[in-house]
């Protein structure tokens, strides 16, 4: 940038220098001929438009610069207003598997096992979140608060949706999930943390439910009641 002003300011010197050079021979041209002085009076004239027009376009360029350069430091400000604490996480694992899978055939379970992936995988995706599978029973689900608000207004009907999975199973596909949400500065050890604690005591309970576990309270569902 201060380069870029010593060259602005060197040109507009050396065009004025110019200027006063034309003017003065001018001045002396029209002590010979009245027509030599009128042509180097346009020329003069033509001179300092020109450097009037060139200081014009220079400073606009200069503005359009400036305007490119502030546009990164307004996204950042806007994405510093998001709060820290948006992100929930959540484990979802799949309550006795064994049972649920042992009396299907060779070519039934793996059809049950994909049924169940793509169910939970599109269910993930309707509340914009991410879904990754951490073992053959349990998943990792990411989300926003947003979003863990409208599956708690619905009071988690994903466990009873889940039971329409049939492909021939005799028990129902049920599940158990565990959430962890509110977090001191959205730390995500303390997010994990909370979920598991939360997946362990649904498990101990009997699983077919849902706990969402916050630092300081915690939230029952089971089926469509809440407590």
């Amino acid at each position: 940038m201060k380069l870029s002003l010593y060259y602005r300011n060197y040109k507009r010197l050396f065009f004025l220098g110019m200027c006063v050079f034309i003017t003065l021979t001018t001045l002396g041209l029209a002590s010979v001929h009245l027509l030599l002085g009128i042509f180097g009076l346009v020329l003069a004239l033509g001179g300092m438009c020109g450097l009037a027009y060139l200081d014009l376009r220079e400073r606009k360029a200069l503005e359009e610069d400036l305007v490119l350069s502030s546009e990164p430091k307004k996204e950042a400000a806007v994405s510093s207003t998001r709060p820290r604490n948006s992100l929930v996480v959540a484990f979802l694992q799949v309550d006795d598997y064994d049972r649920v899978f042992q009396e299907l055939s060779d070519e039934e379970r793996p059809l049950l096992v994909a049924a169940v992936d793509r169910f939970l995988k599109e269910w993930a995706s309707s509340h914009k979140g991410f879904l990754q599978k951490e073992g053959r029973d349990r998943y990792l689900l990411l989300l926003d608060v947003e979003e863990l608000k409208r599956i708690e207004d619905e009071d988690f009907s994903v466990l009873e949706e889940v039971k329409g999975i049939k492909l021939g199973n005799a028990l129902p596909v049920t599940l158990s999930i565990g959430v962890g949400k509110d977090a001191p500065e959205g730390n995500l050890a303390v997010l994990g943390e909370l979920a598991r604690e939360a997946l362990e005591l649904a498990l101990v309970r009997g699983g077919d439910q849902a706990i969402v576990k916050a630092p300081h309270h915690t939230w029952f569902y089971w089926g469509k009641s809440l407590s």
